[in-house]
This record gives structure tokens, sequence and C-alpha cells, in this order.
């Protein structure tokens, strides 16, 4: 069933949706149609200077003022193009540019001419008479006279960029900074590298904490001499032998690779044996080293040997785990799995970049030279290439392309030298190119019926057409690809506009008649027999209740059903059909504001009965 109500009513529907819906800006929504009236697209049209502004700022005003054809009145104000396209010509650009008394004012003062005038190559024949105002300055001799402003390289580089460049380049640098004073200097020599590594008991301690002696020692060879002094400690392959012999006759043998941490450990750890004998007895034990660092598999039995001497002589002992664990961290890249991942490497670098881990625990411990002896260094030496050598390499291969991957340098001597034709007339070309000839040519043109389906359908064929210069001559039968100037008459849009019932099919299946239409303001009257595409909604106002019945809030209601909620709140019942979801004084507020409105009661019950939206007359 569907009802047509009256223009007031609508009208409340519109402005009550307009009210309510509180999601939108209402300064920046205009109603429906604003658009279509004059006097609301003059009144932006003139606070904008040109149609491109107008275009960009107000686009819905534009283009209702494009369609109904009022865009040339509303616009009379407006600065149109002053100059015509092709008005810079070589007489006019020489007298413009003779007002300039340099390239850049020219430039910014009138960049159409200067743009005309670089475009068309006469930009250095009419600007003879201006000024440089940049040259190169940069010379030996004053690069000498700025660098004497300086005391050190710093402020020479920060404060005369351009002359520190300048002489860096043309190595002038080191000549004209002798007098300056040199802020950096090399201080680690064997004597303060010495003195710095007294600072440390061991060579780990040295390295972390004074890496650039550490390092100087390292280069320069004085690295054992300075640290003799230094404890020497051990790691995953090597351990000492240590014990903790207290007065009572308890005693504890251990083997570690780092005895002082061993023996802070064992004296303040609340699980160590040594320390809850301690706390027991409160008698200090006597630390000491068996046996100095050794292969770990020779200390797990020395370890042994010593706990099985001390049980001999009667003592009594304070170890709870069998002798002989290692302890530490797990050793994964061991020797033979090195060997292993380096027979999987053919370069030193494949080596370093794929197993990292491996090649640092083999160069840690010497295994390097053992590991990667079969290994190639991808950096050939360095060979004098002449003719002779070149041909007797290209020999070699079959094809250019693998002559390019298998030796470069060849190839690159072959190429730069102009020779490579020679060289390489035994080699195959990998695919033959098919060739087009004219007769060929004209045979594939002739299946087309445009240029562009030529060029779609075969390209290859099209591009060498186009290379030799033989379209023209090829692509006589062709349809041209435009129309002619003047081409779309009145007569011929209107016959085009008859085929179509609306104006966005005749948009859609004839462009340029249509814009040809909008632009000489014929649409309105060519249009006159179409008719407007009905929009299909499938929401009544019966649907609309229903809807909103299966939700308890409104938030739930505009969440899971998007569409039924903007459609009640255009209708304007957004309110009505949501009364069951308010609660308390927000109920009662919103009855009486579905009291205020005022409508018949005739309307109110027709709110219930289903009707098509489609056919309200607005």
């Amino acid at each position: 069933m569907s009802y047509r109500f009256n223009n007031v009513t609508l009208q409340y529907l519109k402005t009550s949706f307009l009210n309510n819906c509180f999601i939108y800006d209402k300064k920046n929504i205009k109603p429906r149609g604003y658009w279509n009236n004059k006097n609301n697209c003059a009144k932006v049209a003139a606070l904008c200077s040109s149609r491109y502004e107008f275009s960009k700022k107000y686009s819905s005003a534009y283009n209702s003022s494009l369609r109904n054809g009022w865009i040339e009145d509303i616009c009379k104000h407006m600065s149109g193009r002053s100059i015509p396209c092709d008005y810079w010509n070589k007489e006019r650009c020489r007298l413009e540019a003779l007002k300039y008394s340099n390239r850049s004012e020219f430039s910014k003062q009138s960049n159409g001419a200067y743009t005309a005038a670089l475009k068309n190559g006469w930009l250095d024949e009419i600007c003879k008479h201006m000024i440089i105002k940049w040259q190169r300055k940069w010379d030996k001799e004053s690069c000498r006279r700025e660098a004497i402003k300086y005391t050190t390289r710093t402020e020479f580089q920060n404060n005369s960029h351009g002359a520190w460049a300048a002489a860096n380049k043309k190595g002038w640098l080191d000549e004209i900074c002798k007098h300056m004073t040199v802020k950096w200097q090399h201080k680690w020599d064997k004597e303060s590298c010495r003195k710095e590594a007294l600072k440390y008991t061991s060579r780990t301690d040295f390295e972390n904490n004074s890496s650039g002696a550490w390092a100087a020692a390292n280069k320069k060879g004085w690295l054992d001499e300075i640290c003799l002094h230094m404890e020497v400690l051990g790691n995953l392959f090597q351990r000492c032998i240590y014990a903790f012999e207290f007065s009572d006759n308890y005693v504890y043998v251990g083997l570690t690779d780092n005895f002082k941490r061993r023996e802070k450990q064992h004296l303040n750890q609340i699980k160590s044996p040594v320390y809850q004998h301690i706390q027991e007895t409160q008698i200090k034990p006597t630390a000491k080293i068996l046996n100095e660092y050794t292969d770990r598999t020779l200390a797990q039995k020395l370890e042994k040997f010593y706990l099985d001497d001390y049980f001999k002589k009667g003592w009594n002992i304070l170890n709870s785990a069998k002798p002989g664990a290692l302890g530490g961290k797990y050793i994964y890249w061991t020797k033979e799995r090195c060997i292993e991942a380096g027979k999987k490497c053919r370069t030193k670098s494949e080596f370093i970049k794929f197993y990292n881990g491996a090649y640092a625990s083999s160069l840690k411990n010497g295994w390097y030279d053992e590991v990667s002896a079969h290994m190639i260094s991808p950096i050939a030496k360095p060979q004098k290439w002449d003719f002779n050598k070149v041909q007797t390499e290209a020999l070699k291969y079959s094809t250019r392309n693998e002559f390019a991957l298998k030796c470069y340098p060849a190839y690159n001597y072959a190429r730069k030298n102009k020779i490579l034709n020679k060289v390489c007339s035994h080699m195959v070309h990998p695919t033959p190119l098919r060739k087009w000839t004219l007769e060929a040519l004209k045979k594939e043109a002739k299946k087309y019926n445009s240029r562009s389906e030529f060029q779609s359908k075969n390209s290859s064929a099209y591009s060498i057409a186009a290379k030799e210069n033989l379209l023209d001559e090829i692509c006589v039968h062709m349809n041209p690809l435009r129309e002619a100037p003047n081409y779309w008459t009145k007569e011929k849009c209107q016959e085009r506009a008859l085929l179509y019932k609306t104006k966005s099919d005749f948009k859609k299946h004839d462009g340029s008649a249509y814009t040809t239409a909008v632009r000489e303001k014929w649409l309105n009257e060519i249009c006159t027999h179409m008719t407007k595409p009905q929009i299909k909604r499938k929401w009544t106002i019966e649907k609309l209740y229903a809807e909103a019945k299966k939700y308890k809030t409104i938030k739930e209601f505009k969440m899971k059903s998007h569409s039924a909620y903007v459609t009640a709140q255009n209708l304007g019942i957004g309110r009505q059909i949501c009364s069951h979801m308010y609660k308390g004084k927000r109920k009662l507020r919103a009855l009486e504001e579905i009291k205020q409105q005022k409508l018949s009661k005739s309307f109110e019950d027709n709110l219930q009965l289903s009707f098509n939206i489609d056919k309200i007359e607005i």
C-alpha cells in the first residue's frame, strides 16, 4: 500500500531530519537542490577570482552552473587566460628579456616568456646582455685566502663549506690548512697503552673499558707484552682446578673458567656448600688453585683425581655433585660442526653471511684456516685485457649473456672499445627476432580498424612501424582516432540523445556528444524526452518499525542495522521507532518531544503502515 503526503507534511519531515541528525555539521550541509538555484551559485562564485579556484573550492556549485548553463554569466568578473597559447615567439621573448638584468629576475617576473625560451632553446641567445650572478670562484688561491680566516678544519668546513669542499675535492686541503691547529692527535703509543693496561686485571676488562687502547695495542702487536701482569682467564675450552679448605678438615673441590668470579659466588651465594658451611661453623676457608687452566677434558679427570686424593688423606668432602661437571654454556659450534658448515660454502664471504656463529667460533679457537682451506676468493686478480685475450675468452661462450655473466671484465673491455661485435661473431642469438618487413606490417595492420586496436593487440608490429615512420602508410584504411573539429553539431547531438532514456546512459555511451552538449548549453533542450532513474530502496516504515524492535539501545540499532537507522533519521521518525529504547526521564523527555511535533492524528496512524518511500513527492 502506498501513500502520498502534502508538501507541508513533507517539508516538516525534512526540517525534522535536519534538526535531529546530530552526526553532521549543520553549517556545512546544504539541503538537496540548494545548488540548483542560480543566486546561490552566484554568491559563492563572487568569492573566487578564477574559474579554477571556483571549481576547487565549490565543486558542487561549479558543476551545477556548468550543467545548467549559468557558468558564463556568474563568472564574468573572473580573470581568464590573458595571453593566448602561442603568444611567446622568439621576438617577443627577446623584447621581454631586455627588461631584466639577470635570469632569476626574468624567471620570476615573466615566467611564461622564460619557460617558452627555455623550452625552444632561445634562452642563451636572448639573455646575452644579462649579468651572471654565479661564477665558479673557488680556485686554489681563493681557497687559500679563505682558509687563512679559520684556525681549525672543523671551523673552516662549517663556515665556508664551498671553499672546504672544493679544496677537499682537488686535494689542496692539507696544503692550505698547514697553519691550523689539529684538535685530535693519535694518543695511543706504546707507553700510554702500557699505563692504561695497568688499570685492569684481565684482558676482557681492558677490552671492554678501554677499547681504543686495546685496539691500538692489538694492531701494533704490543698486547702480550703490556698484559703480562694480568690474570689469565679460561674459557669454554679451558678450566682450572680449585679448592676451598677449612681448618675443621672440610674441603670443596671444583673446576671453573674464571677463578675470581667463582670464588665470589661461593662466598656469597646461599646455595653454595662453601657458604652453608661458613654459616654453620663461622670458619673462613682458604681458597687455592690446584691446577692452572688446561683443556677441559683433562680438567674433568684432574678434578676427580684431586677429590680422591683429599678423600684418601682423610678430608671431609663438601661436594654434593659428581666430579667432572663442566658447567658453563653449551657449545653448539664445535670444530666438527664448523668444518661441516664450511664445506657448504664456496667463498669466505658466503661462510660469514650464512654461518656467522661458525665463523666467529672458528676464528676464536684458531680453526678458521682449516675450515676455510677449500674456499676460493671471489675477487679475481686484475688482468690487462687486449684484443687477443678478449677474443680467446669469448670463444668459451655461446651467447653474449653467458659471456657477460661469467667474465664481465672481458665483456666490459670489449664493449667499451667497440670490439664486441667482432669477438662475438661466432655467438648465436638466444631468441631470434621476428623480422617485420613492410609487406608483413601492411598485412598485419589490415586486421584492425583503429590504431589503438592495432597497438593493443600487436604491440611489437606497431612499435616497429612507429620507429620506422610507417604508421601513416600502413594505417590509411583505419578510422581516425578523433572526430574532426566541429563534428558535433546540435542536430547530431540530438540524434544521439534520442537513443538513450537517461542522461547517465547518454554520458556513459556517448561521452563526446554529451560533453559538447554541456559546453554549448544544449543538454536540457535535447534531453527533454529523458526520465530520471528511479532509486530503489528497501526500507518501508513498517519494516523500519519491525527492525527497530529487535534492538534494546539506539547504539546497538545504529551499529547492527545502519542503513535502517539512517533511513529513519532521513524520514524524521527516528525518535518514534526508537521510543521503546528510552528509559526513565529520558523516555518522558522523548515522548514529550514526539507530542510537540505538530502532526495530524491520521499522519501518526499512517506511520504504522507500510508504504513505498519512492512514491513520496518532494
